[in-house]
C-alpha cells in the first residue's frame, strides 16, 4: 500500500510540473527575423534604348535591379541616379516587388559623339551604364482618313503623324507637337507608340466657312503638313432673271452650311 502511494505521489508530481512549463516542450518560437531592410549588394543598370537624340527628341529609360548577396531582388532600397552629362530625371527611386528602380535620361546640351555614364548606387553597391548621344535623321509624315470635312462640324479627321529613323525604323517614345491654321485641333496621343505614330483629330469647328486648313507636325527637326479641306457651305441668291428700266427687284441671299442649316450674322457682299 505504501509503494501505490509513492508511485501516485510521484505521477502527480509529474503532471504539476508539465503544468507548470516543465520539460523539453516550447510553447513559443524558437526565433525570429532581425529587423531592417535587406542589404543590396549588386546593381545592375540597363537602358533602352543605347542612344538618345541630341536634338531632345528621344530619352533613354534608365533601370537599376537591386540584389542581395544571394543574387535575391531586394525591393524597398533607396537607389540615387548620376550622370555625367545631359539630364537625368528620377521616375522612382525606391526598388519595387521585381527590385528595380527607374530614371530617364535625356541629352539636354550635350554634343553629337557624347558618351554618358549613368551611375546607380544604394548604399555601398554601385552600377553603370552608358548612353550614346547622337544625330538621328528623322522623317515625318502626316496623313488622315478624311481629307475634306464638313463645315457644320459634323466630322473629325484623324490625323496620323508617323516619324521614323534613317533605317526607316519606327520612332516610339517621342513628343510630336501639332498645330492647325484654324479648326479644331485635338491632340489625342502626343507620344509616339511603338509603332512610331502620334495621333490627333481635327474638325472645322465654328467657322463655316469653305476653306483649306493646314496641319503641321514637328518632333525634333523632323516636320511635316498636311491640309484637310472644309466644304459644304452654299450661298444661293434669288429673284428675278430680268427687271423693266426704271424698275427694282427683291433678291434672297441664302447661307447654309454642310448640313443645310442657315448660318446666320455671316456678312455677305452683293455687286
Amino acid at each position: 500500500m505504501k509503494i501505490l502511494k509513492f508511485l501516485g505521489a510521484t505521477f502527480m508530481a509529474g503532471l504539476l510540473l508539465a503544468a507548470c512549463g516543465g520539460g523539453s516542450t516550447l510553447t513559443g518560437p524558437t526565433g525570429g527575423t532581425t529587423g531592417g531592410a535587406t542589404a543590396v549588394a549588386k546593381l545592375t543598370v540597363r537602358t533602352s534604348p543605347a542612344s538618345i537624340a541630341s536634338d531632345g527628341s528621344t530619352t533613354a529609360a534608365i533601370s537599376a535591379v537591386a540584389l542581395d548577396a544571394n543574387n535575391n531582388l531586394v525591393s524597398g532600397a533607396k537607389v540615387t541616379f548620376t550622370a555625367s552629362a545631359g539630364g537625368i530625371a528620377i521616375v522612382s527611386n525606391t526598388t519595387d516587388a521585381s527590385g528595380t528602380a527607374t530614371a530617364t535620361l535625356s541629352a539636354n546640351s550635350a554634343a553629337v559623339g557624347t558618351v554618358i555614364t549613368v551611375t546607380a548606387t544604394s548604399g555601398s553597391a554601385t552600377g553603370n551604364i552608358t548612353v550614346a548621344v547622337v544625330a538621328i535623321q528623322q522623317t515625318l509624315t502626316l496623313g488622315t482618313d478624311l481629307p475634306q470635312i464638313p463645315s457644320d462640324g459634323s466630322k473629325v479627321a484623324n490625323i496620323a503623324a508617323l516619324l521614323l529613323d534613317a533605317n526607316n525604323n519606327a520612332l516610339p517614345g517621342t513628343t510630336v507637337h501639332f498645330s492647325a491654321t484654324s479648326g479644331v485641333l485635338t491632340v489625342t496621343q502626343a507620344v509616339t507608340d511603338a509603332n512610331g505614330l502620334a495621333k490627333a483629330t481635327l474638325n472645322a469647328g465654328t467657322d463655316p466657312t469653305d476653306r483649306t486648313i493646314t496641319v503641321t507636325a514637328g518632333a525634333g527637326s523632323a516636320s511635316a503638313t498636311l491640309p484637310v479641306v472644309v466644304s459644304g457651305t452654299t450661298l444661293t441668291l434669288a429673284g428675278p432673271t430680268t427687271l423693266v428700266q426704271g424698275n427694282t427687284g427683291a433678291f434672297t441671299v441664302v447661307l447654309t452650311n454642310s448640313s443645310g442649316r442657315g448660318i446666320s450674322n455671316a456678312t455677305v457682299a452683293v455687286s
